[in-house]
């Protein structure tokens, strides 16, 4: 009888594994472990890291707030792709920005150029930190700080891959500066 019993248990044990990886199989977005400032994912050959908003002035981001997103791309893949847009159902409109000319505006953009084995062209000059964010405008519902926000990112061949960005605490974050620095 004790016997029978550990042959449930370990046919039980296989069959939970069996059933926790089996997902993982079927769904092409491979998530990453989180990075020192934000969460990780990757969508075939693209690798979306450091996905996170500033940090909120108070402890969290209220209805109505606008909130900027970092985040970096990487593509794995031996031809171009870009990014075509990020959704969220957290905000009424996402805007994509890159300062592309590095002249220490990011422009609202429809699309972020990925070449082959390589991340976002840095502008000519181009300093420290990423030269593109988002913006999500108008949240409709509090987001508050240590939470994360669902955002799916879209590849023109890659396909859509979604991560939860990071709400960071005022005294957890110590962010690159947003865009390039002029030269």
């Amino acid at each position: 009888m004790i016997r029978n019993h550990g042959r449930r248990a370990v046919l039980a044990a296989g069959l939970a594994a069996l059933v926790i990886t089996l997902p993982a199989c079927v769904n092409p977005q491979k998530q990453l472990e989180s990075g020192p400032i934000g969460a990780n994912a990757s969508a075939a050959t693209i690798d979306v890291h450091n996905v996170h908003t500033e940090p909120p002035e108070k402890a969290s981001y209220s209805i109505g707030d606008d909130v900027v997103v970092r985040f970096a791309l990487f593509n794995r893949a031996e031809v171009r792709d870009e990014l075509r847009r990020v959704e969220t159902s957290l905000a009424t409109q996402v805007r994509l920005h890159w300062d592309a000319d590095c002249d220490g505006t990011a422009e609202p953009t429809s699309r972020l150029p990925l070449p082959a084995n390589s991340t976002v062209p840095e502008p000519p000059g181009g300093g420290p930190g990423t030269a593109y964010h988002l913006e999500l405008l108008g949240l409709n519902e509090e987001v508050r700080e240590g939470t994360t926000m669902p955002l799916t990112f879209t590849f023109e061949k890659a396909g859509p891959v979604t991560v939860d960005a990071l709400v960071p605490t005022g005294e957890d974050s110590e962010v690159p500066p947003l865009g390039c620095e002029p030269g």
